[in-house]
């Protein structure tokens, strides 16, 4: 039995979770994504690629009128469950266009934005819900664990979508606070979306070691500064770092003698050349290597890793040519 899938169902509508709850086993634990969207059919998304669910519990890869369709109702009905009936407790993170969720799973909304100035104020009008399935895999972040070991600065892992960036994060914690990397570092976790921790009315269900601190939902440019200021750590560990106050809190938190390990979106070698944000990080100093993930059929897997400096001076050479111009890497995993 997968828990978490169990968990992300019982938030749903009952028809919808009594046929998710009938689902195999053998589903239940490769599912990374349960989907549902108004007036179309109820779908999965895992490691077996995209599916249909009738309403024997069976998988179909195509629509059909066996298919379970979603109501409207139904995906009303979900978002107040998500929400525990209180939706301005969330209201935040429904702005940023998630809901998090117990044992780490986290609800990603679409619906109507209500802007004021710009700004996202509330979302409404809901027409589809996707309920990530967290998932802790002890392990999976041995061969980056190695890597860390011998770095005296700290680390980036890139990866594109549902490569198990978070995934490894949450494990690389565990280890590099549990003592598994040499030392008992003091680690602070910056857990905005509640990916890595979980933390469920104030505890911490995810094991993320015996030394590691959790700033839980705070943004993350401001959790970097408190973390420095009050918690003294030895590592920050931040998820899908991306807007410029968060790389301006990283080099302010690298000045005052902390390490980073952290997350980015890059889907290739190419992908990491042309990303702004990347080139910034780099910029810091603050980074010895970057490592590149594989795809999402095989978390942890390495597919390369770079010298930080080595990769940003590739970058400039990048943006001063408009090319594709090395293939660049220490090395490519077989």
């Amino acid at each position: 039995m997968n828990d978490n899938f169990d968990s992300a169902a019982l938030s749903v509508s009952p028809r919808l979770r009594k046929i998710l709850g009938e689902l195999s086993a053998e589903i239940k634990n490769t599912t990374y994504e349960i989907r549902l969207r108004a007036e179309r059919p109820l779908t999965l998304i895992g490691k077996y690629g995209t599916v249909f669910i009738r309403e024997n519990a069976t998988c179909s890869g195509k629509p059909s009128p066996e298919c379970v369709k979603v109501s409207s109702e139904e995906i009303r009905d979900t978002f107040n469950r998500i929400c525990s009936y209180s939706i301005h407790t969330f209201q935040r993170s429904i702005n940023n266009g998630y809901i998090p969720m117990s044992k780490g799973n986290r609800a990603g909304i679409c619906g109507t934005a209500v802007c004021e100035n710009g700004v996202i104020t509330n979302i409404k009008d809901i027409s589809s819900l996707n309920l990530r399935i967290s998932r802790q895999i002890k392990g999976c972040a041995d061969e980056i664990s190695k890597l860390f070991s011998g770095c005296e600065r700290g680390m980036i892992i890139a990866g594109p979508p549902n490569s198990g960036k978070t995934t490894i994060l949450r494990d690389l914690v565990r280890q590099i606070s549990s003592g598994k990397t040499g030392s008992f570092y003091k680690v602070c976790v910056i857990d905005e979306r509640r990916e890595i921790s979980a933390v469920y009315d104030g505890i911490i269900t995810n094991d993320v070691g015996m030394t590691s601190d959790v700033l839980d939902s705070y943004p993350m440019a401001q959790a970097i500064d408190i973390a420095v200021r009050t918690l003294s750590p030895d590592i920050i560990v931040c998820d899908e770092v991306s807007t410029p106050e968060e790389i301006k809190a990283i080099s302010q938190g690298v000045n005052c003698g902390v390490r980073f390990v952290l997350s980015v979106h890059a889907g290739s070698h190419e992908d990491m050349l042309s990303r702004k944000q990347l080139e910034q990080l780099l910029d810091t100093g603050a980074f010895e290597k970057v490592v590149l993930l594989g795809s999402k059929e095989s978390i942890g897997k390495v597919r390369q890793v770079y010298d930080a400096g080595e990769l940003l001076n590739e970058i400039y050479l990048y943006h001063v040519n408009g090319s594709f111009l090395f293939g660049g890497g220490i090395r490519e995993s077989e």
